[in-house]
């Protein structure tokens, strides 16, 4: 079972939801090879009760995940930024997502990101995967946080967008793994489908629950697969996204154009 621990299933946090391309990025994400994927959504972005509800409605429930109409298992998760820097992911069932996301209010309306303490008092009560997306991003890395901090995670992940885009990151990040003695998951972060499959998990079972994958992990019951074209399946989605936004921007509609 390959799987994604880190997507997105919008272009960008600030943009608007979109039936219609999040429709086609998930099942780009199925062509890709991939049988599941973690949605985790910024937090702090645009329309997130559209996002959740675009899942619950259009997707079946299957024990703490849902199947879309192609097969695709989807976990719900978010990510989050702490006050310190670094961003968080953290994955579960949709009922405890749409928990920790309202726990989180107080920090949007106040247009601040919980300290990792205050972070930490809201998930780690709640059986969630919880770790540290791309570690040593320049803009929000968690280098800073102490080896006693980091060791309360799950996992760290190891990123496919840094991965492809810094030769040095991949030994970096495992040397940071093997220090604190966490798991390594790979996460694509995809905004745009053309980055699916550059880097995932593949797992020797199928998995439908939280429990089940915190056991396969801490079992290490899986590898990391990396794509054969990853660093142009990088440079590719960036390229697009950003064209997409530019458009986005300048007042036009960017779904439109990707679907004449």
């Amino acid at each position: 079972m390959n799987i994604d621990f880190h997507t997105h299933s919008k272009l960008g946090k600030k943009l608007p939801f979109s039936y219609k391309y999040t429709e086609w990025h998930l099942r780009q994400a199925k062509l890709s090879g991939l049988d599941a994927i973690c949605i985790t959504e910024h937090y702090n972005g645009a329309e997130m009760d559209a996002t959740f509800n675009y899942i619950q409605t259009k997707m079946k429930p299957i024990d703490d995940s849902f199947v879309a109409d192609n097969g695709l298992i989807v976990f719900m998760g978010l990510e989050i930024d702490a006050s310190e820097g670094g961003h968080f992911l953290t994955i579960g069932t949709m009922h405890d997502i749409k928990g920790i996301y309202q726990k989180l209010q107080p920090f949007l309306q106040a247009a601040q990101h919980p300290t990792f303490p205050q972070l930490l008092g809201i998930v780690k009560p709640l059986p969630v995967l919880f770790g540290a997306s791309h570690p040593f991003r320049d803009s929000n890395n968690v280098c800073h946080l102490k080896a006693g901090q980091l060791c309360l995670l799950d996992f760290l992940e190891l990123n496919g967008k840094d991965s492809a885009l810094d030769v040095e990151n991949e030994g970096k990040v495992k040397k940071l793994a093997a220090e604190v003695g966490l798991p390594l998951l790979a996460g694509s972060d995809t905004h745009q489908a053309h980055q699916f499959g550059c880097i995932y998990n593949q797992f020797r079972d199928k998995l439908t629950t939280i429990s089940e994958l915190r056991h396969a992990i801490n079992h290490n019951a899986y590898t990391i697969v990396h794509g054969q074209n990853t660093t142009v399946q990088v440079q590719t989605a960036k390229l697009i996204k950003s064209a997409l936004k530019e458009i986005h921007k300048l007042g036009g509609d960017y779904v439109s154009v990707m679907f004449k």
